[in-house]
């Protein structure tokens, strides 16, 4: 079939083929373009993120406003490993998001974690986010380690699957000693498997530190959806970012908490004080 269509285009460039071979030639070049290695590998990676996808769902869950994180995770993951501030407000944020389900039974509580605090989105109020931050607060402060840890996050899920099949890759092709499908194929299969069942040992390890001895818990902030996520504002929940610091040398474990609206009203929410 190679040799047909290398003399199809050959016949192209010379106009020795007439105009009423061209249904011919169309699907002469289609059935050649599906058989190369390069369609092979692209229909296979299109695959690999549909089953990283649907599976990051099932695990997860289908709520609002978990679409996004997964399309962050990969570079979100590189920053956890590398900063700890990051990783102290990504422990901060699964202690929340812990807290805000076993108190009040809600879920489907969505959170990314940057530098300055962490991002929730879900069926929550401000008033139960201070709270539930505030007592996430002072249990990891008492030492529940274990409020830190989330099986459902989604950057510890859809990292930890791409990083086991870089790993995957490179030792499966090592074996193969060549770059084709069938490697390509057992690596990507391999690592979307693998990745539900370790990244929580992954994310405890690496990617959450529950010692929050220089952090403090500052304000709450309510932020209208912008963007593209702003055309879908009937659908989707405002997301609250919660706003920490750390702490000034010098001065006590504690704080005072402002509620800041989406018109920039601040409210006062009273103060907070952690007991050693």
């Amino acid at each position: 079939m190679r040799v047909v269509t290398k003399s199809i285009v050959r016949g192209i460039s010379r106009g020795t083929i007439s105009s009423g071979d061209d249904r011919f030639i169309v699907w002469s070049i289609v059935f050649y373009s599906t058989r190369s290695p390069v369609f092979n590998i692209l229909i296979i990676l299109i695959a690999y993120l549909l089953v990283i996808a649907m599976l990051a769902i099932g695990v997860v869950g289908p709520y609002p406003g978990a679409i996004r994180p997964m399309f962050r995770a990969p570079k979100q993951f590189i920053r956890l490993l590398i900063s700890r501030r990051l990783r102290q407000n990504h422990a901060l944020e699964h202690a929340t998001i812990n807290v805000i389900e076993q108190r009040y039974r809600t879920r489907g509580v969505i959170g990314m974690p940057d530098m300055n605090g962490f991002h929730l989105r879900g069926r929550i109020s401000p008033d139960t986010v201070i709270s539930a931050t505030q007592e996430a607060f002072r249990r990891l402060k008492r030492g529940e380690v274990d409020l830190a840890w989330n099986r459902r996050c989604p950057t510890s899920l859809v990292g930890t699957q791409m990083l086991l099949t870089v790993v995957l890759l490179i030792v499966v092709m090592a074996i193969w000693r060549e770059f084709t499908a069938p490697p390509l194929l057992i690596a990507l299969l391999a690592g979307a498997l693998l990745g539900p069942p370790i990244s929580p040992f992954l994310q405890r390890w690496l990617l959450v530190d529950p010692d929050l001895e220089s952090l403090q818990f500052r304000d709450v902030e309510v932020r209208q959806p912008t963007g593209r996520l702003a055309m879908l504002s009937f659908f989707v929940y405002s997301p609250l970012f919660v706003r920490t610091a750390v702490v000034p040398q010098g001065r006590g474990k504690g704080g005072e908490v402002t509620l800041i609206t989406s018109d920039q009203e601040e409210i006062e929410a009273g103060s907070y004080r952690l007991r050693d």
